[in-house]
């Protein structure tokens, strides 16, 4: 999913760098929801959720449209 909406443009790389504290406040209350009242359960899902996101994160930077240039603002 990151492959194809990184290939449209409406997100990037640096999109979800910039957003990474609120993916994992959002990662951390869906594991609450998801499962039960266990400390080390949530853990066990958040760090798999958390890598995903991660590894989104390097898709939307290699899927990039050739044509946008790393960070040239100069």
């Amino acid at each position: 999913l990151a492959y194809f909406v990184s290939r449209v443009g409406l997100i990037d790389h640096r999109f979800l760098i910039r957003h990474a504290r609120y993916a994992v406040i959002g990662i951390a209350i869906l594991a609450a929801i998801l499962t039960p009242p266990d400390f080390l359960s949530q853990v066990f899902l958040m760090l798999p959720l958390a890598l995903l996101y991660g590894v989104s994160i390097l898709v939307a930077f290699v899927a990039r449209p050739k044509g946008d240039p790393l960070d040239e603002t100069s």
